[in-house]
């Protein structure tokens, strides 16, 4: 499975995937068809599942300025996502703004023995089933369709 299947499989569910969505180690941004943001990720010995409120879930946009400077400067501007039509994916960024309305958290320690960053050697095809199984948890509404 590579990035861009699951990105499509997550589509068909309404799950927009964003970057900086990144394959290894796993981490997922992606915006929920409720305007709501949705935080996967796999580091050290955890997996992690976050959902912000809509409020909270950002567009990071880079503005390139003209400056009398050698270097060109480039600053990003954000943008709240709701009513913000992306048309380049590849030239922005999500970013969450504030604490996670829900969150669920699987523990590779208790779970698995894992005792260092094993989480984030995951491929996609082993972290999937963990974020299906913390979806479940956190949206289940997203989860039965899945099913």
């Amino acid at each position: 499975m590579t990035l861009s299947d699951w990105t499509a499989e997550l589509a068909l569910r309404g799950i927009t995937v964003l970057p900086p969505t990144t394959a290894v180690p796993v981490e997922l941004h992606a915006s929920l068809p409720d305007g709501r943001g949705l935080h996967f990720r796999c580091r050290g010995t955890r997996a992690t599942l976050r959902v912000f409120h809509a409020e909270a879930v950002q567009l990071a946009v880079p503005v390139r300025e003209a400056t009398p400077t050698e270097l060109p400067l480039v600053t990003e501007v954000w943008l709240p996502l709701a009513g913000t039509r992306v048309l380049e994916r590849q030239l922005v960024r999500l970013v969450f703004t504030g604490a996670p309305a829900a969150s669920a958290e699987m523990d590779g320690a208790s779970r698995f023995g894992w005792s260092g960053h094993e989480a984030g050697l995951l491929r996609l095809r082993e972290a999937k089933p963990l974020f299906e199984e913390l979806l479940s948890g956190v949206l289940p509404e997203l989860a039965a369709v899945a099913a």
